[in-house]
């Protein structure tokens, strides 16, 4: 902290006393006016901490036309020479001290906002010129959510959390042409969220916009452990979760995306290269000047594999794949490498990772978890392979004493580039990905030295907090492993860093819904960016990530996970099966595609993913056409339908659904995963041949009405967490 803004003084200047107040607890929410701002004070254990900016016009003092006590509930109507402003006040949590502030604003003219000040004040100590000390532990970054966890650390301890419902800006971003990504942030004591700066484009006169929908939560604690920390971030964004006006929905037809796909899957030459008479996938669609990466081919099968499982349907394809894994064996370590040893000579050194022997951390892990659950399906061909390959990851574990760095020298081990970026470490979640790797090894083999191999690259995550993940799905691996260890081993500190690597996780969602420029074209509701600076979300992290939050909600009630966490992974992957095909360009206009890409070619008929999709003044595709990402209606498919052979009919369910459907007299049952006070997505889609026309649908007993589609499907809503019973004839 650097002194203060004028702005920040602006607080103390009151004209009016406490024109609503409210206590809960130990906290004491009061409204008071000052000569340019109407202000939501907080005092916690009778120190004011927090003050959040409800209404403000510069240099034009509020004048009151009304107010109105709703006792949860309080509004006021004021104007200034430039306009009128209508704030609205709710508690919405009646047994958590959260409040939530909506302001509108009908201008009289039309008038630029060069500048706004921050909304949230972090208040000076009682008696001092100091503001309270704390700090800010999560902030927005990019297109992320617009939030804000800290915690105020002098005085009496206690954690805030700000969330800005930017879903509800996008009038305001359309009208002058303004994007709400890094609007939320500040510096200590000035923090929260400031009008986009509109210099050339002015909001309308007469017409009302909302100019801020905040949220403000506190917590009576502080904890003093990262691990801690991050925990407590994830109960505070549940119980905000709840509160949230949130998108609807639609259904997408994934079978029929999973048709298109695989066909140019096995047409599109721009899919494949050839060498050594085997065909190999490309990264990227007609990226024919890379070589081919292991990863690449494994991203791909194993979601392949999934659906021939699930459909009991062989693929060509898949056995195509199969034939070029053991052709990535690198003699030089007796291992996997990741490009195809026999094509390393086309790397064109263009990037720090394009040299033959330089080995991205997570890259040599990914697709050793891969064969292994490979071989656990029964590959037994590539147990050697396997085994061989995980005695040189073993190797490296032990000389970085889990601590990976960025990129290595596959040979020597000579550290290429060390940090993220200066001050951060390197890739942290290699760890978890490393432990998921000795577990499926310990699964495999029964060798106990691979579990305490898995307990030891755990426990080197105790203390990471938010600095765990370093990209999503290679997190998302590790919170699998480490609640897999904290089954096993019964050990708190497994825990604790899990929670850690899904705060991560949730830290790098985006909860609102793009809708200015190109964002009208595509839902991003619940969005996931893959890495801590990624301007863009991504397909195949986004697909990782969704595969294993379906495990870990099946692990949650042996792991005994708290509610607010089925919610939050129940919940990314309801939007997720909703937005994900706006990653296929049939899906979305032309005009929202970029003409030119990084990486290969783009065509635009073509039921091959884009990498990213980006903020909605951009157009997305900037990267490539990412061929990798193509596993995505695959793993959808096998995870979210059901064939009920006997019944004639398909079962989709946009929560996750248990693997065991059990079979009744005249129907079955299953249980829907989710959370109780959240409601998903049932789909009854009828066989050819069959007509759904007496079917009964049950919800823990409750007898649900669906609604009848063109298609001859039923579609009901019920709530999460429930037994179904699907009743026919």
């Amino acid at each position: 902290m650097n002194g203060f803004s004028p702005w920040y003084y602006s607080d103390g200047r009151q004209v009016a006393g406490a024109l609503w107040r409210k206590q809960k607890g130990d906290v004491l929410l009061e409204t008071t006016l000052s000569d340019d701002s109407l202000w939501l004070r907080v005092t916690f254990r009778q120190q004011p901490v927090l003050a959040l900016r409800a209404g403000y016009f510069p240099g034009n003092g509020f004048r009151i036309l009304k107010t109105d006590d709703g006792g949860r509930t309080f509004s006021m109507q004021a104007a200034t020479s430039a306009g009128r402003f209508r704030i609205m006040v709710s508690l919405p949590d009646q047994s958590y001290p959260m409040l939530r502030c909506t302001t509108y604003l009908t201008p009289s003219t039309d008038f630029r906002i060069p500048f706004w000040p921050r909304d949230l004040m972090v208040l000076q100590a009682s008696g001092k010129q100091e503001a309270l000390e704390g700090k800010v532990h999560v902030r927005q970054e990019g297109g992320r959510s617009g939030w804000l966890f800290g915690g105020i650390e002098s005085a009496d301890p206690c954690a805030f959390l700000y969330f800005q419902n930017l879903t509800a800006l996008n009038d305001y971003a359309i009208a002058t042409h303004t994007k709400l990504t890094d609007t939320v942030g500040g510096a200590w004591p000035e923090l929260g969220f400031g009008l986009p700066p509109s210099p050339e484009k002015a909001l309308p006169a007469g017409k009302e916009i909302v100019i801020s929908d905040a949220f403000l939560m506190l917590h009576e604690s502080l904890p003093a452990k990262e691990n801690d920390l991050a925990a407590l971030f994830l109960e505070m964004t549940g119980r905000l979760y709840l509160q949230l006006p949130l998108p609807p929905t639609s259904y997408k037809p994934w079978p029929d995306i999973l048709s298109h796909t695989l066909r140019d899957l096995q047409v599109n030459c721009g899919c494949w290269f050839r060498a050594g008479g085997h065909s190999y996938l490309n990264a990227y669609l007609c990226d024919y000047d890379t070589p081919p990466e292991l990863m690449v081919q494994l991203a791909v099968l194993l979601p392949l594999m999934d659906y021939e499982r699930w459909s009991n349907e062989p693929l060509k394809i898949v056995q195509t794949l199969k034939d070029g894994i053991p052709f990535f064996y690198d003699e030089k370590i007796n291992a996997t490498g990741r490009w195809l040893p026999s094509t390393m000579d086309r790397l064109d050194l263009s990037e720090e990772h394009k040299h033959p022997r330089v080995m991205d951390s997570w890259y040599l892990h990914h697709p050793l978890v891969n064969l292994a659950r490979m071989v656990k399906a029964g590959e037994d061909h590539l147990k050697d392979l396997l085994f061989n390959s995980v005695e040189f990851a073993i190797k490296v574990a032990h000389h970085f004493k889990y601590e990976w760095p960025v990129f290595y020298h596959l040979d020597t081990l000579e550290v290429i580039k060390a940090e993220t970026q200066p001050g951060k470490g390197g890739e942290h979640d290699v760890a978890g990905i490393y432990a998921h790797l000795m577990l499926l090894m310990h699964e495999i083999s029964g060798e106990d030295r691979f579990l305490e191999e898995a307990a030891t690259a755990g426990r080197a995550l105790e203390q990471k907090g938010f600095h765990l993940f370093y990209q999503a799905n290679v997190t998302a691996f590790a919170a699998k492993a480490l609640l897999r260890l904290y089954i096993i081993k019964k050990e708190k500190v497994f825990l604790q860093a899990a929670m850690a690597a899904l705060a991560g996780i949730m830290r790098n969602t985006g909860l609102w819904d793009c809708n200015y420029g190109n964002g009208e074209g595509f839902p991003t509701f619940f969005i996931l960016y893959p890495l801590n600076n990624a301007p863009y979300a991504a397909v195949y992290e986004e697909l990782e990530v969704m595969a294993s939050f379906h495990d870990i909600i099946k692990m949650a009630p042996e792991a005994g996970l708290p509610s607010h966490i089925t919610l939050l992974l129940s919940e990314y992957i309801r939007y997720m099966v909703h937005r994900c095909a706006y990653y296929y360009p049939p899906m979305i206009d032309k005009s929202m595609i970029a003409e030119k890409t990084k990486t290969g070619e783009i065509e635009t008929d073509t039921w091959i993913p884009l990498e990213d999709l980006q903020d909605g003044w951009e157009t997305s595709g900037t990267v490539g056409q990412e061929v990798y990402g193509a596993g995505l209606p695959f793993a959808i498919v096998s995870r979210h339908y059901s064939v009920l052979e006997d019944w004639g009919c398909i079962v989709f369910l946009d929560y996750p659904i248990s693997e065991k459907v059990e079979q009744l007299e005249n129907g079955v049952a299953f249980q829907a995963g989710g959370h109780p006070d959240m409601f998903c997505r049932l789909r009854l889609m009828p066989m050819e041949g069959f007509t759904l026309t007496d079917g009964q649908v049950q919800a823990d007993k409750e007898m649900m009405q669906g609604i009848k589609l063109e298609d001859g499907s039923l579609e009901f809503s019920i709530p999460g967490q429930c037994r179904v019973e699907l009743h026919f004839g």
